[in-house]
């Protein structure tokens, strides 16, 4: 039995098995994409209205076209020419109406760059387009993006655009309560070092709305996760003078911060504040208050110490003799 396997093997792996076999697959094929088949090829939809025009409904982005072709001219539609497409210029025509229909003997007419191949039919058999008044307006960019810091970074700040605002124009009725447009959406994992990269622009709405830009630079910082501790920042009092008899301690805190390490390099100790109202300070009753820690943007504030003031009220001597 192992002799029979071995013999089965060497003829298996033998120069003219191999040969005969990709003669008959090469004989095949030239076969296969000489014969004529009947066969369905999507081709890009291209819709070209007057200035003053805008489709209100989406309209499909392709259409299925029936042909009669060898197999060579199938597998070129279907996977290298790029050029074909159906378009209907409809940009020089005066249209009055809000609806307008696009019939079969129209998309064949303008089907384009297809080769020497025979159409047969299409899908859709008509095109219902619905029409009005054209708007123009200027949008915030809106990334749709998730960034994941690796273990020890994190992200400084927002994902900026640039540019920051897009216009889209497009049909009035449908654009006129968009204030913003997606990026699509994309997600970074393991992020170390700052993103710049360029990102498309949605384009879910191509054959209503379009766009000033197809695509914008997406800028986010993400730097090495750093602390630092800051000793002896002052208590600062807001409001009135504190009354004579009033007292709170400490007056000096140690802060810790945790933020970006180019952040933390280029940190400012004056934008650092801790303070307190004279007002909550008078009006306390437990003799524990929380100061009030303003950090600059991006920064995480992570320690204060101590955590609390002290409020103590001196008593006068008005005051121990009433209670005599």
């Amino acid at each position: 039995m192992k002799t029979k396997i071995k013999h089965i093997f060497q003829i298996i792996t033998s120069k003219t098995f191999l040969g005969a076999l990709a003669f008959s697959v090469a004989l095949w094929l030239y076969i296969t994409l000489n014969t004529e088949f009947v066969s369905f090829v999507k081709v890009p939809l291209v819709v070209k209205l007057p200035e003053d025009k805008s489709i209100e409904k989406p309209i499909p982005k392709f259409v299925s076209v029936e042909i009669r072709a060898t197999g060579w001219q199938i597998f070129n539609l279907k996977y290298l020419n790029t050029s074909a497409e159906c378009n209907i210029n409809l940009s020089t025509q005066k249209i009055e109406d809000t609806s307008l229909v696009v019939d079969r003997s129209d998309i064949i007419k303008n089907l384009g760059n297809m080769g020497n191949v025979q159409t047969m039919d299409v899908v859709p058999q008509s095109l219902d387009l619905t029409l009005g008044k054209i708007g123009e307006y200027t949008v915030l960019v809106k990334p749709n993006v998730e960034i994941n810091p690796s273990q020890g970074y994190l992200m400084v700040g927002d994902i900026k655009t640039n540019p920051a605002l897009v216009t889209i124009r497009g049909n009035d009725k449908k654009i006129r309560g968009i204030n913003s447009w997606k990026t699509e959406y994309r997600i970074f994992n393991d992020v170390d070092e700052p993103i710049n990269v360029k990102i498309p622009l949605s384009d879910t709405l191509t054959n209503i709305i379009k766009l000033s830009a197809k695509e914008v630079m997406m800028n986010a910082d993400v730097q090495k996760i750093a602390e630092i501790t800051i000793k002896d920042v002052p208590l600062q009092f807001e409001g009135a003078d504190l009354p004579a008899r009033h007292s709170v301690a400490p007056q000096l805190f140690d802060i810790t911060l945790r933020g970006g390490i180019h952040e933390i390099t280029n940190l400012d100790y004056d934008d650092i504040t801790i303070s307190i109202n004279t007002t909550d300070i008078v009006n306390d009753a437990t003799g524990l208050l929380k100061p009030v820690v303003k950090v600059p943007q991006h920064f995480k504030l992570i320690g204060l110490n101590p955590p609390y003031l002290t409020h103590t009220v001196r008593r006068t001597m008005d005051y121990l003799s009433r209670l005599k």
